[in-house]
């Protein structure tokens, strides 16, 4: 039976289809990870070491990823205990990351937006030669740690993007506003 997008989902009334989708889908796509602080690693992909770049973000999407799924079980164990939870990990891609990757422009996300990118968002952001010297230039993508209980995620996850070819543009950590 094919899931309907176009209603909430009851997770915890889900079928085992709409289950087997929140499992294989990434946290803090449906819904914010709701953590206060990030430590945000952005990175850029060298084309020519594009094959050891794509093997160490499936192993990271495989293996410290967080699911959908794996979120909502943390933020209900959350709402009952008040203590966080295990380490959240989300990895992003923009469009230039697809395309360093080597993915072919086809299977690249087609919205103008995203194609774009954030610098010609209209956001009202100062102009790029006035950020930071690590965002100023091409950004093919960001890890997002928060650390949970141990606090061990960020120093595990740093190293990848330099180990498989790439090449870490800029950290930062922010805490949330608004």
């Amino acid at each position: 039976m094919p899931i309907d997008l176009t209603k909430p989902i009851a997770w915890k009334q889900a079928t085992h289809e709409e289950q087997k989708m929140l499992r294989a889908l990434q946290g803090n796509i449906l819904k914010s990870h709701g953590r206060a602080s990030t430590i945000n690693i952005f990175f850029k992909i060298n084309p020519l070491q594009k094959h050891a770049m794509r093997a160490a973000l499936r192993e990271m999407a495989n293996f410290h990823a967080t699911s959908a799924y794996q979120q909502l079980l943390d933020t209900e164990a959350f709402k009952v205990t008040g203590l966080s939870g295990p380490p959240f990990v989300a990895v992003f891609l923009s469009a230039t990351g697809y395309s360093a990757l080597g993915v072919v422009p086809a299977q690249i996300p087609a919205d103008p937006s995203f194609k774009t990118g954030m610098k010609t968002a209209g956001l009202a952001d100062p102009l790029p030669p006035t950020w930071e010297t690590g965002f100023q230039g091409q950004i093919d993508g960001m890890i997002l740690c928060r650390s949970g209980k141990n606090g061990t995620t960020f120093e595990i996850l740093l190293p990848v993007p330099d180990t498989a070819g790439g090449s870490v543009d800029s950290v930062g950590s922010g805490v949330a506003t608004g």
